[in-house]
């Protein structure tokens, strides 16, 4: 049985966060519009969570630690995942940012 080292556990752990982070993000970006586009996903929200906010949150929590826990006995490649994590988190979380923002300004402006 090998053994790991500490600070190989840490990583293995805070590589699990950083991706589960962004299956979150990404889960919450592409429900956010698919219930602002097909309205029986957030009637169903509202109807199961009492507010399509709350539904959000809460299959975002359920997103997150489901990912984190399948990930975390995933041991990675190199070094450089953790910091090549981070990065991609930054930019996903932009590029989702940038994506909701360019959704509610198309649909405010009726193009959508």
């Amino acid at each position: 049985m090998p053994t790991h080292s500490a600070s190989e556990l840490g990583n293995r752990i805070l590589r699990a966060y950083l991706i589960a982070a962004i299956v979150t993000v990404l889960f919450i970006t592409i429900v956010t519009v698919a219930a602002d586009i097909y309205l029986p996903l957030k009637d169903w929200l509202k109807t199961v969570f009492f507010h399509h906010w709350l539904g959000k949150g809460a299959l975002a929590g359920l997103v997150f630690f489901i990912s984190a826990a399948a990930l975390s006995s995933v041991s990675p490649r190199r070094d450089e995942d953790v910091s090549s994590a981070m990065r991609l988190l930054s930019i996903v979380s932009i590029l989702c940012a940038l994506s909701l923002i360019a959704f509610f300004f198309l649909e405010a402006s009726g193009l959508i």
